[in-house]
């Protein structure tokens, strides 16, 4: 795991009751394979296109799955703010924005749209670091637009230290 960090495959956040691991490099890794593929005979060509769509569309479903995203979100926001969500549900609204987006990007774009929502200042103040707010079309493309730091982690002393209020 370290090695994987250290390359920056991952980037790991950690606390005393839970571990996240992100993958940082999944385009390159899909580049990488799909680079493979092509050098295939045409009639292997074939048969691994057929396979690599069919695995792609079951991917694409896996992440159109509430739970799945949910469960995403709320890792995510204990990597940007050190909580982790406590969101369970989606309005038929946010189900529809959801399937709507995971039709026209990436889950790339997500990591980056949510890295921006993150470091909107409005959204800090106005408390908007939901579900809800960040599938509606227009704020996702406002954030995915957004050109945003990476966020440093804290480390495990600080992070403690902030919650027990001795730090701001």
């Amino acid at each position: 795991m370290d090695k994987l960090e250290t390359s920056g495959e991952v980037t790991r956040y950690s606390t005393n009751k839970y571990q996240s691991v992100s993958l940082c490099k999944w385009e390159k890794l899909q580049k990488e394979s799909n680079e493979v593929t092509s050098k295939l005979t045409d009639k292997q060509q074939t048969n691994n296109k057929q396979i690599t769509t069919t695995k792609e569309y079951k991917n694409n479903k896996k992440l159109l799955d509430i739970d799945k995203f949910l469960s995403w979100f709320n890792n995510r926001k204990g990597h940007y703010t050190g909580k982790v969500g406590k969101f369970k549900t989606l309005s038929n609204t946010d189900k529809n924005n959801l399937k709507q987006l995971r039709d026209s990007y990436e889950g790339e774009d997500f990591e980056r749209a949510l890295r921006g929502l993150y470091a909107s200042q409005w959204a800090k103040e106005n408390k908007m670091h939901n579900p809800s707010h960040f599938l509606r079309v227009d704020n996702f493309n406002k954030y995915l637009d957004t050109e945003a730091e990476p966020i440093q982690e804290e480390d495990e002393l600080t992070r403690i230290k902030r919650e027990r209020g001795w730090i701001k």
